[in-house]
């Protein structure tokens, strides 16, 4: 029975990039059933060893104050809810070590789906591009194109895959692209090709995250390019391909309407929102009829307000996880435009602010510590003593600036989705971490 369960854990977490692609459902029941089947297994075998990590120990203590934070709630149901599951993503994190440090082939056949998974979004995502839906219908709907409305299975301006939503393609591309490059370099999956397939993959995935049309997918994907043509400095082809990549884009955007609209018309209407210089954003309007009213920075503007006024009423412990959800529209906390609209959401599109409305300053610690401690690594110890010493740690290391990145707009950070990306990454770091260095008893 132990040895079947941790078969079953294996092949659930080397399937989670195909359980991704479906949504949350799919992928959430595997993490479910990895969480409970490690238990059974911390039991058969006293693995509590591994609950003593820094790692689990941290997070029991953010655990904890999401929970407080949840029974302060206006509405504890709705917070519990959220919060109370919120363990198995801790369980998940531990069971991916184990089956670092007890599986030898994990990471070659975790490697091998993914490439699999990659290459099938990748075709897709070319075929929709080109023919304006892809294998399954989902369209994606160029300014200038009339697509016949029986392909209209919901009309798209970027590209979407079979994730059938504008947002997730390119986020889904640019998450594991961390883990992805890192196992390519360390098992040498191509041999002698290997570092050119390595490129080539590079540059297909960062086409693909242009042509999605998703700033933040974009924008994220540089600052991983960025840092790692600061720290790998063994690695100098790594630095041209950068430069390559940086080129071709922004001549590839310059060229390209729709995407010179999305990339820098769009990024400077926000730059000017930010800075409230009317002048030039009145300019940008009448030079641009279309620009996305229901995208507008002002309403990104509106919910951070709203976050900062929720933690203003709670600064300790916030105000419940998820709780932004159906306090945004509340007299108390929302925000008006010029024209006295309300402009509510179910999260604040940023993971610090959020942070700060729901959990308060208790909450909002955790993160922010883990900021400053991963540069704290990165400039004082990347290159010394610290452990990450080879190219593809580094490369794995470079992924947490997914995760706490500030300056940028950013999913809902208690959505299992994105929080599977998160703890599967930090699965695969510890695990290589702990794979060659004893969990003290």
């Amino acid at each position: 029975m132990i040895a079947i369960s941790i078969n079953i854990i294996f092949f659930l977490v080397c399937f989670l990039p195909y359980a991704l692609v479906t949504g949350p459902f799919i992928p959430d029941m595997f993490i479910s059933l990895i969480s409970i089947l490690f238990l059974f297994i911390s039991f058969k075998l006293n693995l509590w060893n591994y609950y003593k990590i820094y790692f689990f120990k941290f997070f029991c203590l953010f655990y904890f104050i999401i929970n407080l934070s949840s029974f302060f709630s206006e509405n504890i149901f709705i917070s519990l809810k959220t919060s109370l599951p919120y363990f198995r993503f801790g369980l998940f994190t531990l069971a991916v070590i184990f089956i670092f440090k007890n599986k030898k082939k994990f990471e070659f056949f975790f490697l091998k789906n993914l490439i699999l998974v990659t290459l099938i979004l990748l075709l897709d995502g070319l075929i929709q591009f080109f023919f304006g839906y892809n294998m399954i219908g989902f369209v994606y709907k160029l300014l200038s194109m009339q697509i016949p409305s029986h392909y209209l299975l919901g009309s798209q301006n970027r590209i979407t895959s079979f994730f059938g939503s504008e947002s997730l393609y390119g986020s889904y591309l640019v998450r594991f692209s961390p883990i992805f490059f890192y196992l390519i370099l360390k098992f040498r999956f191509f041999n002698n090709l290997n570092i050119l397939i390595f490129f080539i993959f590079m540059f297909s995935i960062f086409l693909a995250v242009i042509f999605s049309n998703e700033r933040t997918a974009l924008f994220l994907f540089l600052i991983f390019l960025s840092y790692n043509f600061i720290f790998q400095k063994k690695f100098k082809y790594f630095r041209i391909s950068i430069i390559i990549l940086l080129i071709f884009s922004i001549l590839l955007i310059f060229n390209n309407k729709q995407m010179n609209y999305r990339y820098f018309i769009t990024t400077k209407y926000l730059f000017h929102s930010l800075l409230k210089n009317e002048p030039k954003i009145r300019q940008i309007e009448r030079e641009n009829l279309n620009i996305e009213k229901y995208n507008s920075p002002q309403n990104y503007l509106l919910l951070f307000k709203t976050s900062v006024s929720m933690f203003y009423d709670s600064p300790l412990v916030g105000k419940g996880v998820r709780s932004f959800k159906y306090l945004s529209a509340d007299s108390r906390f929302a925000t008006e435009d010029n024209l006295g609209n309300i402009y509510f959401n179910s999260h604040p599109h940023n993971y610090y602010l959020q942070l700060l409305a729901e959990t308060g300053l208790l909450g909002f610690v955790f993160i922010f510590f883990s900021l400053l401690f991963f540069l704290y690594k990165t400039f004082f110890h990347l290159n010394k003593k610290y452990y990450l010493k080879k190219n593809y740690e580094i490369i794995l290391f470079s992924g947490f600036l997914f995760i706490l990145w500030p300056i940028t707009t950013t999913g809902n950070f208690f959505s299992n989705w994105l929080s599977i990306f998160n703890f599967l990454l930090l699965g695969i770091f510890f695990g290589n971490y702990y794979k060659n260095n004893y969990i003290k008893k």
